[in-house]
């Protein structure tokens, strides 16, 4: 879950922020969980139930990465259907670019502080800095095409910052702690 607590730090966006707090094996503590009751409507309990379809599970877990990655959709399908084809345990249609859309702008509305509020800050402080974004800790990146005129390279610009500013800090987090378990280690 670091992808989903990072932008939960730094956003603070209040529901993605209390399921980081609450225990993961919780309801409250169960993003994914949430998002399939909030996507299709299907209760925490019947999740549970050996005939719960997990497939609706890996789609909002998708939904939800798609949407913090600034995806429109054509994405999460790609992603949706390479992991049909590889596991073999899902059995599953594959859902229409209408419908990841819609799951996704749910998502948006659902969290909005994220999406409302920090991303569009986080984009204007790359611009700000004239395409330089960094992680948490420091690290920086250069994307220049944030500033660029044509919106095919502005879009893809954007979803690069907001990436390397999750991502990128995921990255930093597991390199400090492999630092820290070497350390303990020897």
């Amino acid at each position: 879950q670091i992808e989903v607590r990072i932008p939960a730090k730094l956003s603070g966006d209040p529901k993605l922020v209390a399921a980081m707090c609450a225990p993961s094996d919780t309801y409250e503590g169960n993003i994914h969980a949430q998002n399939v009751e909030k996507l299709f409507k299907v209760s925490y309990e019947d999740q549970q139930l050996p005939s719960f379809n997990k497939d609706l599970k890996t789609r909002a877990k998708n939904y939800l990465f798609g949407a913090l990655y600034l995806s429109e959709g054509q994405e999460v399908k790609t992603v949706i259907e390479q992991q049909l084809l590889q596991d073999g345990t899902l059995d599953a249609d594959i859902p229409s670019l209408k419908e990841i859309h819609n799951g996704i702008m749910t998502l948006r509305e659902i969290y909005s502080v994220l999406f409302d509020e920090w991303v569009p800050a986080a984009l204007e402080a790359c611009r700000n800095r004239g395409g330089w974004e960094y992680t948490l800790y420091g690290r920086p990146s250069y994307i220049p095409d944030i500033l660029s005129s044509d919106p095919y390279l502005r879009k893809h610009a954007e979803r690069q910052c907001i990436s390397r500013k999750i991502q990128g800090t995921a990255a930093d987090i597991i390199r400090f702690a492999m630092i820290e378990v070497d350390k303990y280690c020897k």
